[in-house]
């Protein structure tokens, strides 16, 4: 019993995932600490749209853990192509959810056709697209009696909401909004990821009108109902006047309602308290506290500092023009950032046009009609990020002119504000504004290099091919898809194809090729559900209505699920595909096959409850092919938790509840229970087994386990430092021998250090006499490690060395040496010996080199055609595998190995397995 498993990881997939019971996760909140964790090449929180090279940034900085999902945690992010500085980080914004809108400062966020009529019930009044809009504004001018009219559609973007899991548009519900919660309540609002949203009457914040109550797909529920306001940039009319084009402003706000309590279908919640624009603290129901101090420069308000509950700090540090700078961490390390270059630098051509009477105007791009653009010039920008660990990432931006294919037209010409109308002037394109356009700029990246110590240095390129755009009806030939390349280090090539065509397969992932220099090995396709069979399904073709009828319906109201995938690698095509769905366009049926003749087929129930709106969960998972039933899960038809889980029809486990949701009785197949309780920080603090033993545990404040006491009582001791990472482990007392605590430090170094330059970090652990020190690259990679007596370092020094290529795997591990006896060397020195990976492209390993006396010991592996693979080792005896594969290439289950192939000791052995991989039966005979 105290070996179950099952609970918190069964919570989450069901049955049909292996999973720890809570318990059995202690000492991995122990190893944890002790282990640093490697950074990958996205160490920046760099996250790039290769659709159009438009890339973000984003950090956790702080995240307490808690006994229940919602976070207590503060995140910030960055876009490019941004000016804010009026960021809570000057021009980083934060991760706090919210629901938002730009608006005309003059009006703010009222609903109507005009202000006159306009109403701040945000939420309930609309009754159709029409009424969901802002009013009409005027532009700013000195003669307000000529100042035309500007649409809401000019300069309101529609509604976002910013949740966990991305940005959403709000859609107005309709007739054809399904499915929708069934607890009696009105939902006037929708996303097409299914969240639902009622009103509340009032804003805590104060101001006049509305707010929304968010319903998320698994029952937790977001007050927005605290307003702010910030400044935004304004929109730039053009208009006419006595024969000119003028610009002139629109003032716009964004604004934005955050929340102030986000609740689960349990009660606990989280709480944001605010004054005014500035959040002064998150708490939770389990005790949980982030706490918030600002300061003021320059106009703006920004965060200074965020301390925890227990007294950890985060500080945050800016330039004298508001941009965040540093932010420092409670060890002291800290991030640099230098973005300073992504704002205010124009990449526009600044020539003026000579074909455009008065000279007044702008060089244009004027490639397609009511749709001139002002010339683009071959400016970058570069902005870089060092990581705590000493790593520096730069990245190199340029604006990428994108353009969309089949876009309806409806030209706008400019309003004339003359002091009298001149009805036979017509102004030169540039002053035309399509209703929905046909082209956009991105800032798009262009390279990014990774460097600092112990690092090659590292860079991708990315290159773009965009179709200028077209109009609906005048471009039948055009290109309906545009690419995105990326060359990795390791001389990957992936080029990445996307959909152009409006409202039919507009920023869709169509193919990924995948090249090693100009070889392809891989080629991987996907298609959508169709707008012809869009409307036959289980599933609403249109969850909603955008209010905005300049947005881009099909990705925000539509429902376009995949409908498949191919994949052709090593002369197999390898198919799947997503056969029917249920209301909520999740896959229920799934074919797999591949020209090898392996096929397969699955199905797939979910829970849905829908009056708790907890839907989406995995209830039971069969094999078309033989009936059988992998998983289920039953569910508590009053809280939607899983209650028994079963692996091939047979229990595995029966949950009990807190009525907090978290686990209280885990019950195995024997009938066996073990209790759970005093949850603090996620972890269950006391264990009791069926026959009345206890495991203790002690979490701290931080969610760090300080004590962990056995079924004797015996307790082990462990310090942490300020980030979290062991420091101390006092072995139990009362024991006949005193055994030696264990210290370790994690510091960075400012000296060089066996070929890593300074600023690398290293760890130094000793017990006793034993110390062992290991040291980091700049992605935290142990690249040497050395061990030692303390009392006698030159008789006992063993040392080793690794190294990694760009994607973080191990190609090179040296044999131990000691220094004192072999040589001082550098972890990268070539002449070091040991074993050698080399990897291809699809991450397989295709040569291992191992140094040995006299030469290398090499085994070279290939992959042929019909998806075998031939090892040949240092003796030539060669091996060719053939594999039993579905729907992917995979190498987990070999159907066939011929050994020793073309010699006289050649044999084959043959697994048969049945459709679900377990084995039947095993031949073996000769070769040939």
């Amino acid at each position: 019993m105290r070996y179950l498993v099952g609970t918190l990881l069964a919570l989450a997939c069901g049955a049909a995932c292996a999973g720890r019971a809570p318990w059995e996760e202690y000492d991995k909140l122990v190893k944890s600490a002790q282990t640093l964790k490697s950074e990958g090449p996205t160490l920046f929180g760099d996250s790039v749209n290769l659709y159009t090279g438009a890339t973000s940034f984003a950090a956790t900085d702080v995240s307490i853990p808690g006994n229940f999902p919602i976070p207590v945690a503060l995140g910030r992010r960055f876009s490019n192509g941004t000016d804010a500085r009026n960021r809570p980080f000057g021009d980083w914004d934060w991760d706090v959810p919210y629901v938002s809108g730009t608006f005309s400062s003059a009006e703010g966020w009222v609903l109507g056709p005009s202000p006159l009529s306009s109403t701040a019930n945000r939420c309930s009044s609309p009754t159709s697209v029409a009424t969901a809009r802002p009013p009409s504004v005027k532009i700013q001018s000195s003669t307000p009696i000529r100042a035309p009219a500007v649409e809401p559609w000019e300069y309101w973007s529609g509604y976002r909401m910013s949740v966990p899991g991305g940005d959403q548009e709000l859609l107005l519900a309709t007739a054809e909004t399904r499915p929708r919660p069934t607890d009696g309540g009105t939902y006037p609002w929708v996303t097409n990821k299914h969240w639902h949203l009622s009103c509340l009457p009032s804003l805590q914040s104060g101001q006049a009108g509305e707010g929304f109550l968010a319903r998320s797909p698994d029952g937790t529920r977001y007050r927005f109902d605290w307003m702010v306001v910030r400044q935004s940039d304004d929109l730039l009319k053009p208009v006419t006047a006595d024969g000119k084009v003028l610009q002139r402003p629109v003032p716009r706000d964004e604004i934005r309602l955050y929340p102030t309590r986000i609740e689960d279908r349990f009660g606990n919640w989280v709480a944001y308290q605010w004054s005014g624009a500035q959040l002064q603290s998150i708490t939770s129901s389990d005790g949980r506290q982030l706490s918030f101090t600002w300061e003021s420069a320059n106009g703006y308000d920004r965060v200074s500092k965020v301390t925890t509950d227990t007294g950890r700090e985060w500080r945050y540090g800016y330039s004298a023009y508001s941009q965040l700078t540093s932010v420092v961490l409670p060890d002291n390390s800290s991030w640099s950032i230098d973005f300073h270059a992504l704002w205010g630098s124009p990449y526009y051509s600044n020539d003026m046009d000579p074909a455009i009477p008065g000279g007044q105007t702008h060089l244009q791009d004027k490639a397609l009609t009511c749709s001139w653009m002002r010339a683009l010039v071959p400016l970058t920008r570069s902005a870089s990020i060092t990581h705590p660990s000493g790593a520096r990432g730069e990245f190199v931006f340029q604006t990428v002119r994108h353009g969309r294919q089949n876009v309806p037209l409806d030209c706008m010409f400019p309003p004339d504000m003359s002091a009298r109308p001149q009805p036979d002037y017509e102004p030169t394109e540039d002053a035309y504004t399509a209703m929905v356009p046909a082209r956009f700029d991105v800032l798009a990246i262009r390279s990014k290099s990774v460097t600092g110590p112990g690092l090659p240095g590292y860079t991708w390129t990315y290159d773009y091919t965009t179709p200028v755009g077209s109009w609906e009806g005048t471009c039948g030939g055009c290109a309906t898809t545009k690419t995105t390349t990326v060359a990795s280090p390791g001389g990957e090539r992936t080029v990445n194809t996307y959909g152009v065509v409006f409202n039919e397969n507009e920023g869709q992932l169509l193919q990924v090729d995948t090249y090693a220099g100009s070889a392809l090995l891989r080629s991987a396709t996907t298609t959508y559900l169709s707008n012809a069979a869009a409307p036959h399904q289980a599933f609403a073709d249109r969850m909603g209505q955008n209010p905005q009828i300049r947005m881009d319906s099909f990705s925000s109201e539509r429902q376009r699920p995949q409908t498949g995938g191919s994949i052709q690698q090593d002369g197999v095509r390898f198919d799947t595909a997503n056969e029917t769905f249920d209301e909520f366009a999740k896959v229920t049926r799934i074919g797999q096959s591949n020209t090898l003749g392996y096929t397969r087929t699955d199905s797939t129930e979910y829970y849905n409850d829908k009056s708790l709106w907890v839907v989406g969960q995995t209830a039971k998972q069969t094999n078309v092919n033989t009936g059988v039933i992998v998983s289920r899960t039953d569910y508590h038809a009053a809280s939607a938790l899983p209650l028994r889980t079963y692996a091939n029809e047979k229990l595995q486990q029966t949950l009990g509840y807190h009525p907090d949701g978290t686990l209280a009785t885990l019950t195995d197949g024997r009938n066996l229970t073990a209790t759970v309780s005093d949850w603090k920080r996620g972890t269950p603090q006391t264990v009791t087994f069926h026959d009345g033993a206890q495991k203790r545990a002690v979490v701290d404040g931080n969610g760090w386990l300080t004590s962990l006491i056995d079924e004797n009582g015996y307790a082990t001791g462990y310090g942490y430092d300020a980030m979290g990472r062991i420091n101390r482990i006092t072995p139990p007392a009362g024991d006949e021998v005193a055994w030696n605590a264990t210290s370790a430090v994690f510091e960075q170094v400012g000296t060089d250090e066996y070929g890593l330059g300074a600023g690398h970090w290293r760890q130094v652990s000793t017990t006793g006499n034993y110390r062992k020190t290991v040291f980091f690259d700049a992605l935290w990679r142990p690249v040497a490690e050395q061990e030692d007596d303390a009392a006698d370092n030159a008789g006992t020094l063993r040392w080793s060395a690794k190294r990694y290529d760009h994607d973080g795997r191990e190609v090179f591990a040296s044999y131990p040496r000691n220094p004192h006896v072999d040589g001082w060397v550098n972890f990268s020195d070539a002449g070091l010996k040991g074993n050698h990976t080399v990897y291809d492209v699809l991450d397989r390993p295709i040569r291992n080199l191992q140094d040995a006396q006299g030469g290398q010991l090499t085994r070279v592996t290939d992959y042929l055609p019909g998806f075998r693979r031939l090892t040949t080792d240092a003796r030539g005896t060669k091996t060719v595998e053939s594999f039993q594969v579905y729907g992917q290439p995979s190498y987990d289950q070999p159907a066939i190995v011929e050994a020793a192939v073309d010699s006289a000791d050649a044999a084959r052995t043959t697994i048969v397995r049945d459709v679900l991989g377990n084995t039947k039966q095993i031949v073996r005979g000769p070769g040939g």
